[in-house]
């Protein structure tokens, strides 16, 4: 009697478990049907975050990738589908990321008092976001879509940029006056709070405008709004405090020219040109700044950078296989400075100001090898994406590819006084870019496929 009630006892608890997980099931599958109607939204404010906050690009950011996570899951057990999309790069991301946590835990400085090693560990963490990208593309929201809804952003931001410039307008910094004058160019922040990270972020949709005012088939009333934006940002780039975003726009030009054999483009290279020769004539902060440059050419034009420059190689050559750890690096500067008896203090403690010598000084070859790699195999997608795209009459991706290939370039150029891959608001647009470059390369490969 004991055992009959016990095992009924069971088969009702069994029955209910069934039961419950059923009913949650059931609201998986509405949970997993509201996930797709939220995540364009989602995406979309990771788009618009992208522009101008660094915490929406977390929240947004971080909220789309596990929410994707769900979708890939449930899809998974469900239907036995999986929503991961298979790229070359993903696995040389795989590589340098690994190469950049193996750097960090085995850090012969871990235990240094500014070092965290939690800390260096997390900013790995964008690496994932090209994956994410890809996958978004492929089921939620187009690259297509996703361009056209940043183009939408582009003239309140450059319009704010040169507002802030030209006036010293700051309501971030609490500077609420309107003084004109090219006076405020050595006060101002601009977007994201910093002129190094505007010129990072945005030059690659600088040379994306560029490339379709150019090269596109698009209506005339839409090629003379990118004509303005392209001017505006333009003048933003060179009256900002930037010394190499003027080499790195002339080379990424050129490169744009090269590619697509117009010669308009020197039309755009001649006023390059101009444009720094007036801003030598009417802005202090511009020529003090160049002139700086001049007189240190044999310093690489600044005698700062060029003693943390040199700080870094001895890093380098130090550990030579896996640095001193990704980004530990830049807070036992002060302790290399007293190894190599450094007396002229500079007030540097921070990044190697070369993106190849960073690198190089937190990673060794173990880190720096899979980064020039991904660059190389970047540069060779994009390259034949355009050539495919070049030759089948398909101008968008054409034109787009040309763009992208400008952007890479100046990001390059930049990145040789610059630590700009290490740059959180910089490195979110930089895995958008590097995503669309290598979605446009499967398109292409596998239309070439289908010829």
């Amino acid at each position: 009697m004991g055992q009959s009630f016990a095992c009924k006892h069971n088969f009702t608890l069994i029955f209910l478990l069934i039961g419950k997980i059923l009913y949650i099931w059931r609201d998986m599958r509405h949970i997993y049907n509201l996930t797709l109607k939220v995540l364009p939204v989602i995406y979309f404010m990771y788009l618009f975050s992208l522009t101008i906050s660094m915490a929406g690009m977390e929240i947004f950011g971080w909220t789309g990738i596990f929410l994707t996570l769900f979708v890939g899951l449930y899809e998974y057990v469900v239907n036995k589908k999986s929503i991961w999309v298979a790229h070359p790069l993903n696995k040389v991301f795989l590589v340098l990321a690994l190469a950049l946590f193996v750097s960090v835990i085995t850090s012969p400085f871990g235990n240094y008092p500014e070092v965290s090693k939690l800390y260096y560990i997390g900013k790995i963490r964008n690496l994932i976001f090209f994956t994410y990208h890809l996958i978004i593309f492929n089921r939620i929201f187009s690259y297509k879509r996703a361009l056209k809804v940043l183009l939408y952003f582009m003239l309140p931001i450059v319009a704010y940029a040169l507002l802030q410039k030209f006036s010293g307008f700051d309501p971030i910094m609490g500077n609420w006056h309107f003084n004109w004058g090219f006076q405020n160019n050595s006060l101002t922040r601009e977007v994201f709070n910093m002129y190094l990270t505007y010129i990072n972020v945005f030059q690659f949709y600088f040379f994306i405008m560029l490339s379709f005012a150019i090269i596109g088939k698009i209506k005339p009333g839409l090629r003379i709004f990118l004509v303005v934006l392209v001017i505006l940002f333009l003048v933003s780039f060179v009256f900002s405090a930037s010394r190499a975003i003027v080499i790195a726009i002339f080379v990424g030009t050129l490169v744009q020219m090269f590619l697509s054999k117009r010669l308009i483009y020197m039309f755009m290279i001649l006023t390059m040109a101009l444009i720094p020769i007036l801003a030598y004539k009417i802005s202090p902060n511009f020529k003090s700044k160049a002139d700086n440059t001049v007189q240190n050419l044999t310093k690489l034009g600044d005698t700062k950078r060029f003693q943390i420059y040199n700080t870094h190689l001895a890093m380098f050559k130090d550990y030579p296989i896996k640095g001193v750890g990704y980004g530990i690096n830049e807070p036992i500067t002060f302790e290399y400075y007293k190894k190599l008896g450094v007396t002229t203090d500079t007030g540097f403690r921070g990044h190697s100001h070369n993106i190849i010598v960073q690198m190089l000084a937190g990673t060794g070859l173990l880190g720096t090898i899979p980064f020039v790699a991904l660059w190389v195999i970047l540069f060779i997608m994009t390259f034949n994406a355009y050539k495919i795209a070049d030759k089948t009459k398909d101008w968008y991706n054409a034109a787009l590819c040309n763009g992208l290939l400008g952007g890479f370039t100046s990001f390059i150029v930049n990145g040789m006084t610059e630590w700009n891959f290490g740059d959180y608001e910089t490195n979110h647009n930089l895995m958008f870019f590097i995503a669309v470059a290598g979605f446009v390369w499967l398109q292409q490969k596998k239309k070439q496929g289908q010829n």
